[in-house]
């Protein structure tokens, strides 16, 4: 018997991988508030509000220009209404708000992914659920605005799914049919709430989502692909086109929704400025824009291999379930016709009326408009098998018939697996997209490729009724396996001699899928210590959830006493500066990438850029002096672990001071008059500022020997010290922990250079 069977162990194991799902998550979504981005947003939702008005320049830049481009505009603009709902969200509950936020827009993507999975198998759709929830959780901080576009699209594809039930309730509804002919719940549910208002409610959720984030866009395209695919099916009916009526109002809504996106800050320009953004060397630098080879290979992060895990089996189910449909619907074609049944009660000479289910065979197969008569007629809701719908002969002919018959009838899927598929394998901010629609397309194809393979070799989709009177006429090896739709336990059917089919392929993708969520979910929580954040629930009381890798002391230590002169910041920490400092302060650089020249320059600053010389003096210092900084606000080490050139710069350098250092932040403040004061009062010699950076990375490693970025941060500040032999020990144990370390492997062949160049 199939361990699955088991009602009781079905529960159990559902009841399990929710649990850990949800501990998993729950973990996960109690860390602290990290991106940076999220403070410039609120930031500006506080303007707004104060102002009531959208920015027209920008309010909290030195660098940017006065008079804005529509790119700038566009920026400063397109985001302004999910900024409102996050400074209220402040004003209301502070941090403790977004944190609790995070389980509710979380929940809801899982919600609309789950009532999108329909009838699948609940073992397969769980563990899938339960791997992607977590991928997604850890790779995008949920206090952004671009997680309403994940929580759009997701309901979005169930709304456009929804409308096309909704068309086959109506078309039931529209036509005088016994209770026991027609199907009563597909019946019942055209008169649902949720019915009676999709068509206006698309329109309404692109208004939404097209004045929070420009991901809107991915939702007019994903509109314009179900309108031309449903559009389709009206030239080969036989894949099942909408009742007329029913596409004039999807098509209707639909394009209401692609229009009304266009009501906002921006307009129609929006499309043209989100593409011309993703195409800047700020933009393409960013993080989210790199691809899942490129992230792998410097991060070393797990959640990769994971992705292109679901990437690949959705690729496999989509393909396999092609190619299986043509060759099946080839066998039937060529398969005998059976003898007719006799009929119940009457003699033998009579065909019996089509029950719901029974099953007709036509032989030969039914070309393209031929007519076939049936007597006595069928009653509505009878099933018709006719395979394939299309075919042009009894060889080669008949097999691209029918495979190009199933290319079309999955036209969709095959667009969304190439264009999502793509996108996500290209540019990380687009795997939640592929989450979302992936995790319901490949459960609901396994779940048919085990229900297909357990009805035998020659037959395809098979219905029948477990009624008493059915159960004669029906082999039991027809029967399609039904499931519980309380527990989604799968309910055997038997022959006349009682013996239960067996499905060893069930169990064994059951078993795999299973066994796949549980060892995922422990590598990517209890092996990444996700638990450590357990402790972060006692942050509800004082409400504190800001990650303690800003720099709040050295803010405070600015603002306390009040240096003067303009500020270059680490771009990383801009948008929580833009938070802390104004109305006070304005910071250089951020990460809205407001002027793509100043993104150019901040490059410049970061790696300490000595060529070229503009009047003899280095490069990054002719930046600096030309926007007359006169204090620095920056890290000893980036977040990748290496010390930033920079910082070595600096140590070298006599017009520059450090005045404080804590933590990984530190602030160093020009020689010169207007800032006397602080120099006189909280100047640290550099070699105590030094030694410091080095009892900061031997404690550091001492509690962490594996953490390859230490050893490379240390490594860093040799080689900023000409200390390359104590360098190159560090770089090289670099590449023990980590072999595609690329930053490593260049500084050691500067090394070998220089040491090539003394001899």
């Amino acid at each position: 018997m199939d361990l699955f069977d088991n009602q009781k162990i079905v529960r159990l194991l559902r009841l399990l991988l929710a649990g850990i799902t949800f501990i998993s998550l729950f973990f996960i979504l109690l860390r602290p508030i990290i991106d940076s981005d999220f403070f410039w947003h609120l930031a500006t939702g506080r303007w707004i509000v104060e102002h009531r008005t959208l920015p027209e320049s920008d309010p909290f830049n030195y660098t940017t220009p006065a008079v804005i481009s529509s790119r700038e505009h566009f920026i400063l603009t397109s985001y302004w209404l999910c900024q409102i709902l996050y400074y209220g969200i402040y004003y209301v509950s502070g941090w403790n708000g977004f944190i609790i936020s995070r389980f509710v827009i979380l929940g809801a993507i899982i919600y609309f992914i789950y009532k999108r999975a329909g009838d699948s198998d609940s073992i397969i759709f769980f563990s899938l659920m339960t791997i992607a929830m977590i991928v997604f959780a850890r790779m995008y901080p949920l206090e952004r605005p671009q997680v309403f576009s994940f929580l759009f699209f997701a309901i979005l594809l169930y709304l456009l799914d929804e409308m096309k039930r909704n068309s086959r309730a109506e078309d039931q509804q529209s036509s005088s049919v016994t209770e026991r002919q027609s199907d009563r719940a597909t019946v019942a549910s055209a008169d649902s709430p949720i019915h009676r208002f999709t068509y206006c409610s698309l329109p309404l959720l692109m208004l939404i989502w097209a004045n929070m984030h420009p991901g809107f866009i991915v939702g007019q395209g994903v509109i314009v692909i179900y309108l031309l695919t449903e559009g389709l099916k009206f030239f080969y009916p036989s894949l099942g086109p909408m009742a007329k009526s029913s596409y004039i109002k999807f098509l209707v809504s639909g394009t209401a929704g692609i229009l009304v996106a266009l009501v906002n800050p921006a307009g129609y320009s929006a499309i043209v400025e989100m593409w011309h953004v993703s195409e800047l060397p700020s933009m393409t630098g960013n993080v989210d824009h790199l691809s899942t080879t490129i992230s792998f290979k410097e991060f070393y992060t797990p959640d990769m291999p994971v992705y292109w895990l679901l990437l690949t089996t959705a690729i496999v189910v989509l393909f396999y379930g092609i190619i299986r449909k043509t060759v099946t619907n080839k066998t039937i074609s060529k398969a005998p016709s059976p003898s007719p049944s006799p009929t119940r009660g009457e003699g033998n000479n009579i065909a019996p009326p089509l029950l719901r289910g029974d099953i007709l065979h036509v032989s030969p197969p039914l070309l393209r408009g031929d007519i076939l008569h049936v007597s006595p007629p069928l009653l509505r809701g009878d099933i018709l098998h006719v395979s394939p719908p299309l075919r042009g002969g009894d060889k080669g002919e008949g097999d691209l018939c029918g495979f190009i018959y199933e290319l079309l009838s999955n036209i969709r899927n095959i667009i969304f697996l190439v264009g999502l598929g793509y996108f996500s394998f290209t540019q990380l901010r687009y795997i939640a997209f592929f989450l979302v629609w992936a995790i319901p397309f490949i459960s609901g194809s396994l779940t048919e490729a085990i229900r297909t393979s357990n009805k035998g070799s020659n037959e395809t989709e098979i219905f029948h009724s477990n009624t008493k009177e059915n159960e004669n006429v029906i082999p039991a090896v027809l029967k399609r396996e039904s499931r519980n739709k309380d527990t989604g336990c799968p309910i055997k059917n038997f022959g006349h001699d009682g013996i239960e089919v067996f499905s060893y392929q069930t169990f064994v993708i059951r078993y795999i899928s299973l066994f796949l969520a549980f060892s995922v979910i422990a590598f990517l929580t209890i092996g990444q210590k996700e638990f450590k954040y357990f402790k972060n629930i006692s942050s509800f009381k004082g409400g504190q959830w800001v990650s303690n890798s800003f720099p709040e002391d050295a803010v405070s230590f600015i603002l306390s006493n009040n240096i003067k002169g303009n500020m270059y910041n680490y771009f990383d920490w801009g948008g929580y500066l833009i938070w802390r400092f104004y109305p006070e302060k304005k910071v250089a650089v951020d990460g809205r990438n407001l002027y793509d020249f100043q993104y150019a320059q901040d490059n410049s600053i970061l790696i300490a850029a000595l060529e070229p010389k503009i009047m003899g003096t280095p490069y990054y210092k002719a930046i600096l002096e030309s926007f007359r900084v006169r204090y620095m606000l920056i890290p000893l080490f980036a977040g990748g672990g290496e010390m930033l050139p920079i910082v070595g710069e600096m140590i070298k350098d006599r017009e520059w001071v450090p005045v404080f250092f804590k933590a990984n932040s530190m602030v160093l403040v020009k020689d010169t008059p207007e800032n006397q004061d602080v120099i006189r009062s909280h100047s640290i010699p550099m070699d105590v500022f030094v030694s410091y950076l080095f009892g900061m990375l031997n404690n550091s490693i001492w509690n962490s020997p594996g953490n390859f970025r230490l050893y490379l941060a240390r490594g860093d500040l040799y080689y900023s010290l000409l200390r390359f032999k104590e360098a190159g020990e560090e770089y090289k144990k670099v590449i023990e922990f980590n072999p595609f370390n690329e930053a490593a492997r260049y500084k050691l062949e500067l090394i070998a250079g220089h040491k090539k160049g003394e001899k």
